[in-house]
């Protein structure tokens, strides 16, 4: 289940799948490094959505977006925290 469409920084696109406000699993159309910050916003807003990642991991089930990648919100505003949480 997807929770938003994100416009990654530089190029492609990341969904994110489950959020639980604090931590975060997304799948992105492209690789990002452990220990790096994954940026993006959502269409029609100026909000940055920022992940620092713990994981990445390429799977072939979505060939959209075929890196997981597991990680931590970074300075979610309470808006932008309620909306990922479905609150």
């Amino acid at each position: 289940m997807t929770i938003l469409t994100l416009a990654l920084q530089g190029e492609g696109t990341a969904t994110i799948e489950t959020s639980d406000g604090v931590s975060t699993t997304l799948h992105a159309s492209r690789a990002f490094p452990p220990g790096s910050t994954l940026r993006g916003v959502v269409a029609g807003e100026t909000a940055l959505y920022e992940v620092k990642v713990r994981s990445c991991k390429r799977e072939t089930a979505d060939a959209e977006r075929p890196f997981r990648v597991e990680g931590r919100h970074v300075n979610l505003s309470r808006a932008q925290r309620d909306r990922v949480t479905g609150a």
